[in-house]
């Protein structure tokens, strides 16, 4: 056989091989390399020493291994219990993904998924815990801080936000939510957490920073008209006005 042939024998292999991990791992680091490997060969008729030695291994290895079977069942248990885990879904996502694909994970990966996995069964074995007065009252205002983030803010973490408005969903068709599904939706807005939990207490007497005037807490928190956590505050003139949050200081600070 020529060179010639040698070649375009090899290119075809790489070729097949890079279909293959294109159907079972598609995205992964196998296909990338394998990609730029078929453009090098294409375009040069050869590849680096250092990928040439990886290339060589894939080729002998065949093609992605198979996934075993317990883990497809760790990922099934995984995809069914991942609405509760209050993480990131694009990991849940990506960690499923490998799984089914049979990409090896690292000792440090597997440990991560398992100790996840057994945290998510753990608190849905709990069962919906009630939530208190105050995060009831949060609940209801929970589509106002939705809102109140920019759109630009919510696209850029599309799949955080997915499911904070699925939570939110749950609770208006529901009534309730568990303890897991607030904790991902605090996690996804923390502002929800302040209306919950207010970092200025009623008849409280705060330090107005605009205005360097101590002002007294009204009520319970709110979101004004720009999204922000805010707080009726009593002026010294007697009026009533909504202060953001990030305006007020529990201590007047100290003179320079």
């Amino acid at each position: 056989m020529s060179q010639y042939d040698d070649a375009v024998n090899r290119l075809y292999r790489v070729k097949t091989l890079r279909a293959a991990f294109d159907e079972k791992r598609p995205g992964s680091k196998e296909c990338q390399f394998l990609a730029a490997c078929v453009h090098m060969l294409e375009s040069r008729g050869y590849v680096t020493s250092n990928m040439q030695r990886w290339l060589d291994d894939l080729l002998e290895k065949g093609g992605p291994a198979e996934p075993k079977q317990v883990d497809l069942e760790l990922a099934d248990q995984m995809a069914e219990t991942s609405p509760h885990a209050g993480v990131s879904q694009e990991f849940m996502d990506d960690m499923i993904a490998r799984l089914r694909s049979g990409t090896p994970l690292t000792d440090r990966q597997r440990a991560a998924v398992l100790e996840l996995h057994e945290k998510i069964k753990k608190g849905m074995a709990q069962g919906n815990v009630g939530l208190s007065p105050d995060e009831i009252r949060a609940m209801g205002l929970a589509d106002k801080v939705f809102y109140g983030y920019d759109v630009d803010y919510r696209a850029t973490y599309f799949a955080t936000f997915r499911r904070a408005s699925a939570v939110i969903e749950k609770f208006k068709s529901e009534g309730s939510i568990n303890r897991m599904d607030w904790t991902a939706l605090t996690d996804a807005m923390p502002r929800l957490r302040e209306i919950a939990s207010p970092k200025f207490k009623k008849d409280s007497l705060v330090y107005y920073a605009a205005l360097d005037k101590l002002v007294v807490v009204c009520g319970t928190p709110d979101i004004d008209q720009w999204g922000r956590v805010a707080y009726n505050v009593l002026m010294d003139d007697g009026s009533v006005k909504m202060i953001g949050s990030n305006q007020l200081r529990k201590r007047v600070p100290r003179a320079r």
